[in-house]
């Protein structure tokens, strides 16, 4: 059986969101339109998923996130877990330099993103 979800995970930056897709190699539309997430037409931008059959679409006005992968038939959900662990990076990446903040990113043995703010020395 098909289910339709709506996540609402407050995707603030779409320029966050396109940084993690770029970083992951997926395809993300550059217009908002309309687009069908299985039967039903849904408003955003489309990311292109490796192995789902439908797109995954984020709605930049709510941050929802419109997914329909038939529990895991079209998708696996790892690959969005990626995607939104990698937004979830980018973001606190951008926040933190608009507040003067130099970032260092690395990726430990087990595969976790490390990361390490320091202040600037205007602080």
């Amino acid at each position: 059986m098909s289910v339709l979800m709506k996540v609402k995970y407050a995707v603030k930056s779409m320029s966050a969101l396109r940084t993690a897709c770029e970083r992951l190699g997926i395809e993300l539309d550059r217009a908002r339109g309309e687009h069908r997430v299985w039967t039903k037409p849904t408003i955003g931008f489309a990311m292109h998923l490796h192995g789902w059959q439908h797109p995954v679409v984020v709605d930049d006005i709510t941050g929802n996130i419109t997914y329909d992968n038939h529990n895991g038939s079209w998708g696996n959900i790892a690959e969005l877990d990626r995607v939104l662990q990698g937004y979830s990076v980018a973001h606190l990446e951008e926040t933190a330099a608009q507040e003067g903040y130099s970032i260092e990113r690395s990726v430990n043995d087990m595969g976790e993103i490390e990361l390490i703010l320091t202040a600037s020395s205007e602080y």
